[in-house]
């Protein structure tokens, strides 16, 4: 479970802007390609236990902190909204919500009368747990972890190995050779 929740809720209610800068617009052409490292291919058992424990406590916040935050939290700095049709029910619309914290943005999915935090991308290492800082060097981060899997969307991403239940990747976004935001996936079906 990700750790440390109440004290980051009340740390985002009473903290100013100290966020990094949206890296959301970035040019494809300033990010870094995926890269196994000096010849490396497969990650060692240290790096495994790292990644796994960053994957699975990386974000200071729990999905639950993150549902608190959304439901009880100061607003948002600004809210986008999406309508889309459910993948269940035919006819039935769900909202999708994403909402601008200073450092943090959280993506919910509202389906019928339950709402699902989805994603969380961040950009200020207040939310994050050691060892990965905003800013760091990308070539510390495949290190630490070892080499990172590329998605669909270009950006590498890491899992945990040899953790149970849903797949929750970690997303990062590299500009410039440095972590520029870390995006936490949770699996809702």
């Amino acid at each position: 479970m990700r750790l440390i929740a109440g004290l980051l809720v009340v740390g985002i209610t009473a903290c100013g802007d100290q966020s990094q800068p949206d890296t959301t617009g970035e040019a494809a052409g300033d990010s870094v390609p995926v890269a196994a490292g000096a010849g490396q291919e497969e990650a060692t058992p240290a790096q495994d236990s790292v990644r796994d424990a960053f994957v699975e406590r990386g974000l200071a916040l729990t999905p639950d902190a993150l549902q608190d935050l959304v439901k009880r939290a100061k607003p948002p700095d600004s809210t986008t909204v999406e309508s889309k049709p459910n993948r269940h029910e035919p006819g039935r619309t769900d909202t999708l919500s994403v909402l601008h914290y200073p450092g943090i943005r959280i993506s919910v999915h509202k389906a019928g009368g339950s709402e699902f935090v989805t994603e969380a991308l961040v950009t200020d290492s207040r939310y994050l747990a050691p060892p990965v800082k905003i800013g760091m060097e990308w070539s510390e981060v495949v290190r630490l972890f070892g080499p990172s899997l590329e998605s669909e969307s270009g950006e590498p991403r890491y899992s945990c190995v040899s953790c149970d239940g849903a797949v929750e990747p970690v997303f990062f976004v590299v500009t410039g050779g440095r972590v520029t935001g870390v995006r936490f996936t949770f699996y809702v079906d």
